[in-house]
C-alpha cells in the first residue's frame, strides 16, 4: 500500500503547456478526441461526498480516494463539524496520453470541484490546503481568517497511510507562523489534544479567540503565549496519531465503470474549450453536461436553455431558471441571492435573503446589507440579530469593529424611531382631549347663549376675581411640569418664562389651594399645563425649594 503524504513533484517537459499550442488546430483536436477514441475504460472511486476519476490506476486512484476522505473526517473531528462541500469533489489523476491537460489544483469547474494529479507521483504540496479551503468555506463560519490558515498549514502535512492518519509533520518553514505554532501546541500536546475540539468549535459559534482558549483548558491567553514562546524557540517535533474514518475505501473491486463521456467530460471540464465541448457534441448530441460546459463557456443563453444543471440555469437568470436551479441544488445559496434582487416585494425578499444567509453564513458582506435591509423596513430586532451574526463572520476584527457599529446604529435608529412613535401617541391623545375639551366649552357656551338671551350682556370690567385664602407675597406663571411626592412634603417643579426651573414646596396636597384642578398628579404632569403658582419667599435649602406654596391655578 503505498503511503499518501504531501511531497512536490516534476512535470514531464511534454506537460509544460506550451507544446500543444505549437500544434496546428486539427492536431490539438486529435489530442482532445484520443480519450473518446480510446478503447480504456475510465472508473469512479468514490466516498462521500469525494470521487477519483482514472483509466486503470486502481490501487493509486484507491490510495488518494482513502487520503482525501481520511483528511475531510479528521479535520471535521477537529472542528466539531461535519464537512459538507456545497459541490462534489472530483479528482482526475492523468496518464501520459492525457497530457493536454495541466496538473492544477482544486477549483469551481462546471458541476463540481476539481483538481487533476498525474499518475505515479506524491500528492502535490498544495493540493491538501486548496481541498481544505472548500471545506471550510462551505461548511463553517465565525471563525478568523488567521486560525483557519493556521489549520490549513497544518494538516497540508496530514500523513495517511492506510488506516493509519498522523497530524503534525512540519511544513516548509516559510509556513510556521505564531498561529501554527499555537495550533500544533494544543493538536500534539496531552495536555490540550483532547479538549483542542472545544475551543474551535466555541470559535465557530463566534466566540473570541482567547475566551474560547480560556473556557477550553482554564488557562489565560498571557499565560499561553510564554508557553507558544518556548515552543517556538526549542525545535518542534511532535506529532499526534488521529482516529480514522470507520471504513477504509481501499479495497479490491470498489472503482465503478462509468459510460462515455463522463471521463472524457471531466477532461475537458479541468481546462474548459469550445473545441473541447463540441468534439465531445459531434459524437454526444444529447450530452446535456456537455451543453451546460460550452454555455457556461460562451455565455449562450440558447444553449443553456438544454442544460438543467443548477449552473446553467442560474446563468439564465431568469424567476423560473433560478427556482430550478435551487431544485437541482439546494446547497447552493447563489440562486437564492438571485432571486432577492429580482424579489420587488420586500416580504419575499427578505425571505430570499434569509435563505442565501443559512446556506452562505459566513459572508459577512451580505449578513451586512440583509442587516440594513431589515433596517430598513423597521424590522429591528432581526436587524440587530443580522448585524450580530455579520460580526461575528468578519474575517478580522477591523472589519467586526465596522461591522459592532453598524449594529450600533441600528439600535440607536431603533430607539430613536420609537420615540418618535411615542410623542406622535402622546400629541394625537393631547389634541383628541384638546378637541374634547372645546366642544365642551362651546357647548357651555351655547347653553349661556340661549339663557341669556334678552339680557343686556353684563360688564365684565367691573368683576373681581375671588380668592379668600391667605395672601401670598410672590408669584409665578410658567409651565408646571412635574411634582414630586416626597416623604414629608411636596415639590412642585415650574418652568418659568425665561426657561429657568423654579422648585417650590408644601407640607402635603391639602395645603395647595387649586383652581382649574380638585388635585395634582404625582411625577411628570401630562400634559404640561400653564399655571400660575402664589407662594412666600421663604427659601429652604435642606428641600431645595424657593418658597411655600399657597395657590395653584391651572389654566
Amino acid at each position: 500500500m503505498k503511503k499518501i503524504k504531501a511531497g512536490f513533484y516534476r512535470r514531464p517537459s511534454t506537460r509544460s503547456g506550451s507544446f500543444l499550442k505549437e500544434l496546428p488546430i486539427f492536431r490539438r483536436l486529435l489530442f482532445l478526441l484520443a480519450p473518446l477514441l480510446s478503447a480504456e475504460t475510465w472508473k469512479e472511486y468514490h466516498a462521500g461526498p469525494v470521487s477519483v476519476l482514472a483509466v486503470g490506476m486502481d490501487k493509486e486512484a484507491s490510495e488518494i480516494l482513502n487520503a482525501l476522505d481520511q483528511y475531510r473526517y479528521t479535520l471535521g473531528q477537529l472542528l466539531g463539524a461535519p464537512l459538507d462541500p456545497v459541490w462534489p469533489i472530483k479528482v482526475v489523476l492523468l496518464k501520459d496520453k492525457q497530457a493536454s491537460v495541466k496538473p492544477q489544483l482544486f477549483a469551481l469547474r462546471r458541476d463540481s470541484y476539481m483538481a487533476a494529479l498525474p499518475s505515479g507521483l506524491p500528492v502535490e504540496p498544495r493540493l491538501y490546503p486548496s481541498y481544505g479551503r472548500i471545506l471550510l468555506d462551505d461548511g463553517i463560519s465565525g471563525m478568523p481568517l488567521e486560525v483557519e490558515e493556521a489549520i490549513l498549514t497544518l494538516f497540508s502535512t496530514l500523513e495517511v497511510d492506510g488506516v493509519k492518519v498522523t497530524l503534525g509533520a512540519l511544513p516548509e518553514k516559510k509556513l510556521q507562523t505564531r498561529a501554527w505554532a499555537r495550533l500544533h501546541l494544543l493538536a500534539v500536546d496531552p495536555r490540550y489534544s483532547g479538549k483542542v475540539r472545544v475551543m474551535l468549535t466555541n470559535m465557530r459559534k463566534g466566540v473570541e479567540q482567547d475566551v474560547a482558549l480560556r473556557n477550553a483548558f482554564e488557562i489565560t491567553p498571557a499565560a499561553f503565549e510564554k508557553e507558544v514562546d518556548a515552543y517556538m524557540a526549542a525545535p518542534i517535533t511532535g506529532t499526534v496519531k488521529l482516529s480514522r474514518h470507520a471504513v477504509e475505501v481501499r479495497r479490491s473491486g470498489l472503482g465503478r465503470e462509468l459510460n462515455p463521456p463522463v471521463g472524457e467530460l471531466a477532461l475537458v471540464d479541468l481546462e474548459p474549450t469550445e473545441l473541447g465541448y463540441k468534439a465531445i457534441l459531434e459524437k454526444f448530441s444529447q450530452s446535456s453536461e456537455a451543453q451546460e460546459g460550452l454555455g457556461l463557456l460562451t455565455n449562450d443563453k440558447a444553449i443553456l436553455g438544454k442544460s438543467q444543471g443548477a449552473r446553467a440555469q442560474t446563468a439564465l437568470g431568469t424567476y423560473e431558471s433560478l427556482r430550478n436551479a435551487a431544485g437541482k441544488n439546494p446547497k447552493w445559496g447563489e440562486p437564492a441571492k438571485r432571486l432577492a434582487e429580482l424579489e420587488t416585494d420586500t416580504g419575499r425578499k427578505l425571505i430570499l435573503m434569509k435563505k442565501y444567509t443559512e446556506l452562505v453564513p459566513r459572508d459577512w458582506q451580505y449578513w451586512g446589507k440583509y442587516a440594513q435591509t431589515l433596517q430598513d423596513a423597521e424590522k429591528f430586532p432581526e436587524s440587530a440579530r443580522a448585524w450580530l451574526m455579520a460580526e461575528k463572520s468578519a474575517p478580522n476584527s477591523e472589519i467586526r469593529q465596522q461591522l459592532r457599529d453598524g449594529r450600533r446604529m441600528s439600535v440607536e435608529q431603533r430607539l430613536e424611531l420609537e420615540a418618535a412613535v411615542r410623542r406622535k401617541e402622546q400629541e394625537e391623545k393631547r389634541l383628541e382631549l384638546e378637541l374634547l375639551k372645546n366642544e365642551a366649552i362651546a357647548r357651555v357656551r351655547e347653553a349661556e347663549a340661549k339663557a341669556n338671551k334678552g339680557f343686556a350682556p353684563m360688564d365684565t370690567s367691573k368683576l373681581e376675581q375671588w380668592w379668600d385664602g391667605t395672601q401670598a407675597d410672590a408669584h409665578i406663571t410658567g409651565k408646571l411640569e412635574r411634582v414630586d411626592c416626597l416623604k414629608g412634603f411636596v415639590r412642585v417643579v415650574m418652568r418659568g418664562a425665561d426657561n429657568k426651573l423654579i422648585q417650590l414646596g408644601a407640607p402635603d396636597m391639602s395645603k395647595i389651594g387649586l383652581l382649574g384642578a380638585t388635585t395634582l398628579s404625582c411625577g411628570t404632569q401630562r400634559p404640561i399645563r400653564n399655571a400660575t403658582v402664589d407662594y412666600f419667599n421663604k427659601p429652604n435649602k435642606a428641600r431645595q425649594t424657593l418658597g411655600d406654596i399657597v395657590r395653584v391655578e391651572l389654566q
